[in-house]
């Protein structure tokens, strides 16, 4: 909770602060938006952050290029300010979705995004994987 504090804290401030959207929450920190249309348990702590601080919410990645690394910004979604949650995370999923869409073979596609799965779901990964 300390580190949530202080990234709260920071926002009110007016500084910039980096959270990886992508990361698989703990059940009661996340709640499922589709992600390249499979559902994904998203974290809803951007979500509570923008209600918090009212921050503007930017996309961003840093892409290998010759010779180092190439950073790209984009907007959010206005959605993404959505006072509703399922809103908010669908439209946080949709920039994770923009930002990899600008260099697909670059993301880290290993990352096992979809092991949380909604009740009733199959697995997405072979057991043991």
């Amino acid at each position: 909770m300390r580190g949530v504090a202080a990234l709260l804290k920071a926002l009110r401030k007016g500084q910039t602060t980096a959270i990886l959207p992508d990361q698989v929450p703990p059940p009661a920190s996340g709640d499922f938006s589709p992600i390249f249309g499979v559902p994904a348990r998203t974290m809803t702590l951007v979500h509570n952050l923008i209600q918090k601080s009212g921050s503007q919410v930017l996309m961003c990645t840093a892409l290998r290029a010759d010779g180092g690394w190439q950073l790209h910004f984009m907007p959010a979604a206005e959605a993404i300010n959505s006072a509703d949650q399922q809103t908010s995370l669908d439209a946080l999923n949709q920039g994770v979705e923009s930002i990899v869409a600008l260099a697909p073979s670059q993301y880290q596609w290993e990352y096992k995004r979809f092991k949380a799965r909604p009740e009733g779901y199959p697995p997405a990964y072979p057991k043991g994987s």
